[in-house]
């Protein structure tokens, strides 16, 4: 952070952590924790979903990197990679 810090000084009249730059090479541990379906859930995901013990936790680390981004007006943007989504249905022999 110290060195990011550095390289936005010579950013005239910008504030520290408002472009995603600032927090370049920055990690983080992204925890999935295991957790019973809802009683609505449809019987087909169940069916094909992974089985873990309920509270088992996967840890996977993430770096904050500037990467291709389609969606993004210069073809790129700043966010964790992996990319991990917050909610995740694991099918069976799928890792």
């Amino acid at each position: 952070m110290f060195l990011n810090r550095l390289m936005s000084m010579g950013d005239e009249g910008r504030l520290f952590g408002s472009q995603g730059k600032d927090y370049a090479n920055t990690r983080r541990e992204k925890i999935q924790e295991w957790q019973p379906f809802l009683e609505d859930t449809d019987e087909n995901i169940v069916a094909q979903s992974a089985t873990h013990p309920y509270g088992s936790r996967r840890q996977i680390a993430q770096t904050f990197l500037e990467g291709d981004d389609t969606w993004a007006k210069g073809g790129k943007s700043w966010y964790w990679q992996p990319a991990i989504a917050d909610s995740v249905n694991e099918l069976k022999g799928v890792n």
